[in-house]
């Protein structure tokens, strides 16, 4: 575990804390880890909808994603250093939960046995029922998890998850054109990651591959931006809500 330092880097030098942590300096990264402790234990509380403290695994995950976001940050892209260790800690807090639910699914038989070996066939209902709604929770903070990892991400594009319902194409060619355009864009790594980097979708490289007009693509920017962040993301449960079939 990483060691709490009596001193504290006030936030506006993070961003100099991080470049230096990923030079290889073991006390910055340490200040940064410190420093954003308590932001990293309030993620993970809002992610498990309950109080929390530090001996708990949530709190362990998202020290440990917040380690991973030091590495992983790129400063040239234009977010915060707190906002993309933020989406960085929902996204390890999701996995957790996707791990944990696997193994609540697992067949009765592979957890349970008496004390000769022999499974036990008689699982009263209550207790079935007890499991269907600790599943239900699990899919309900899952999807708020990505809703707010996604929504920070659209805020990027100056966007807001409220938009994606009214930009939606309503008729289903024009939504199915739209989806091809944003997968087309992820798939391209250079240009997806030139669109991240300026937060502007590529409107005129996009016309010109899929020979289609610029009013048709600007029409459906925002979906499109939408459906590709999420194309490009781990974002299962919301691909269904962006009209993206599992095929996609």
């Amino acid at each position: 575990m990483w060691r709490r330092k009596a001193t504290r880097e006030c936030p506006a030098d993070i961003a100099a804390l991080v470049a230096r942590a990923q030079r290889g300096d073991a006390e910055a990264r340490n200040n940064v880890i410190d420093t954003l402790s308590a932001f990293a234990l309030g993620v993970a509380r809002g992610a498990g909808g309950r109080s929390l403290d530090r001996t708990d695994d949530e709190y362990s995950i998202a020290l440990l994603a917040l380690n991973e976001a030091i590495d992983a940050f790129d400063i040239t892209k234009g977010a915060s250093f707190q906002t993309f260790a933020g989406t960085v800690i929902q996204r390890r807090l999701i996995d957790l939960m996707r791990k944990r639910a696997r193994i609540r699914e697992l067949p009765r038989s592979s957890l349970i046995t008496s004390t000769t070996g022999e499974e036990y066939e008689d699982i009263p209902a209550e207790v079935n029922a007890a499991e269907q709604r600790h599943r239900d929770v699990l899919l309900v903070e899952e999807r708020r998890l990505e809703i707010e990892a996604l929504s920070v991400e659209l805020a990027q594009f100056g966007l807001s998850f409220a938009d994606l319902p009214s930009q939606t194409p309503k008729h289903t060619d024009a939504r199915a054109t739209a989806i091809s355009l944003a997968a087309a864009l992820v798939a391209d790594g250079a240009l997806w990651e030139d669109c991240l980097r300026k937060k502007l979708l590529p409107v005129a490289a996009l016309c010109e591959r899929k020979m289609l007009s610029r009013k048709t693509v600007e029409r459906h920017r925002k979906y499109i931006v939408a459906v590709a962040l999420v194309l490009g993301g781990d974002y299962p449960m919301l691909r269904h809500y962006v009209g993206v079939r599992k095929s996609e």
